[in-house]
This record gives C-alpha cells, structure tokens and sequence, in this order.
C-alpha cells in the first residue's frame, strides 16, 4: 500500500529512500549573492569580499531578496494564521495549504464556487508591498502555502509557474526555516561561448566520466523571515525548485502570485471580480 500522494516522476522518501543522494549529481552548483545581486562560484563567507569571488559570466536577472521581511512577532503571527487551517498532502512529500481560484490549466478555465478570498491573516503583509517599489501595483489573488519537512524528504521539482494566468512576479515569503531556491535553465543553448567554456571546465575537474554533459544550477539563498521576488529572465527562462538535500528542518513558506496581462486583458470583468474578491481577506483553504 502507497503512503504518500506522490504521482509520475515525482517523489518523496517514502516513495523513494534514495531521492537525497541522487539529487545534484553531475551538476555545477553556483549561488546568488545578495550583497552584489551576482552569481559567484563559490558561497559566500561574510569575512571575505563576494567580488572576488565573482567569476561565472552567468546572468540571473530578475531576483529580488528582501532578508529581513518578517520580524519575530511576524513570524509568530504568520505561522498562528496559517497553523489555525489543516494541511492537505501534497506531491514530493510536501503538505499545501491552497487560497484561490480553482484552476483547469488544460482548458484553461477557472471556478469560482470555493473561493471567498486570501485569508485575514495575509493582509497587513499584502498591505506591506506597498513600500516595495517593485511590488507597489502588485494585486495577488492566489496564495499557496507549503510546508517542507525533511523527514519525508520534501522537495519541489523544477518548473516554470504557469504563464496563462499567473503573472509576471512570483513573491514568497520564507516564513520558517532557511534554504535555498535552486534554479535550473528552462531552455538549452540559453548560454554564450564563454559560459560553456566555464562550464566545460569545470565539468571536466569535478566530474571526469561525464565529459561536457554536465548541467547548471544556481542557489538563491532563502533565509528565515526572507522575502524573494521571481520576475523577468528569472521567471520565463529560469526553472526554480527546492532541492530536499536544502530542507534541513521543517520549511514553511508562502507563495503570493497575481494575474497575467494576457489574461486580465481576455476578461476584464473576471480579472477585476477575482482580485476585489481576494481582497476581502475573508478565505478559507480551497483544498
């Protein structure tokens, strides 16, 4: 008998004892420094200086880190409002808590019946972006928590978040627990010469048996309390994920996500109907 939720390609521990020690295999690792918003080879040590450490000519654009977001009575508040609902499992050993629309990508339609709004809890942090210059049109209708816990070896796969509907900036807030968000290419040949010759290098010193077959991934550091925006190259040419060898205690974050401009021109009506909806703050989980 199966004891998780895991469908496909996608595991857990339970469904897969294995799952931490392949993952990263064969794989360059690089970081996000958000002292110099660059990549850098190697992570960065607070007593050394992250520019020289910047030697890989790769471009994340489009990430934004906010590292103190929460304060401590944030946090407190945040994870009462969210631990006040149940939890619903979910795929990779991961457990959700799911505030909007239903949604049929496929057919790309939406169903209203459930949805009552984002809950109360999300507001005076919704009320917040305000003071962010990048977020201050920024009108989420969906909120999605997650939980990670490294027991069940909880992990997200790399994805892109839908382009239909969700818009162009993804905002989570990292409400518990440090980690990373991985990013991986969405395309091949997304490089020039000179980030392939880096990477040859590099492949052939770590990885002797795989030639130049090695792939690429960039760690953006998530601390505690932390507040990232996903936009541009980041979002539309950049997968991202959560590596389960990166959860070392039980994560718990929250995704905040808003209307695309192709569908909010499609359906003006719907658009405006959703987000004075979710702006009630009167919701209750859609699971």
């Amino acid at each position: 008998m199966k004891l998780c939720t895991c469908k496909g390609i996608r595991t857990c521990s339970s469904c897969n004892p294995n799952k931490i020690k392949i993952e990263n295999q064969n794989c360059i690792v690089c970081y996000f420094c958000p002292k110099i918003s660059k990549i850098v080879k190697e992570n960065c040590i607070s007593d050394l200086k992250c520019e020289e450490f910047h030697k890989v000519n790769i471009e994340l654009n489009g990430i934004i880190l906010i590292e103190n977001f929460l304060t401590e009575d944030d946090k407190n508040y945040l994870l009462g409002g969210i631990c006040s609902n149940s939890w619903v499992d979910s795929q990779s050993g991961r457990r959700k808590q799911d505030f909007g629309p239903k949604v049929n990508f496929k057919k790309r339609k939406i169903n209203l019946t459930k949805f009552q709004g984002l809950p109360e809890y999300i507001e005076r942090f919704v009320n917040r972006f305000s003071d962010i210059p990048e977020l201050k049109d920024f009108n989420p209708v969906e909120l999605c928590n997650l939980e990670y816990n490294p027991t069940r070896g909880a992990s997200i796969d790399p994805h892109f978040d839908d382009f239909w509907l969700w818009g162009e900036r993804l905002v989570t807030i990292n409400v518990q627990s440090s980690t990373y968000l991985t990013f991986t290419p969405g395309f091949p040949d997304m490089f020039d010469e000179s980030s392939q010759a880096f990477f040859s290098s590099v492949c052939s010193e770590n990885h002797e048996n795989m030639g130049n077959n090695c792939a690429v991934s960039i760690k953006v550091p998530l601390p505690e309390g932390s507040l990232v925006i996903v936009s541009g190259d980041a979002r539309h040419k950049w997968m991202h994920a959560v590596s389960a060898a990166d959860v070392q205690s039980t994560r718990i974050a929250s995704t905040l996500r808003e209307l695309s401009m192709e569908f909010t021109e499609n359906d003006r009506e719907l658009s405006r109907k959703l987000i004075d909806l979710s702006l009630t703050f009167n919701g209750q989980p859609v699971n």
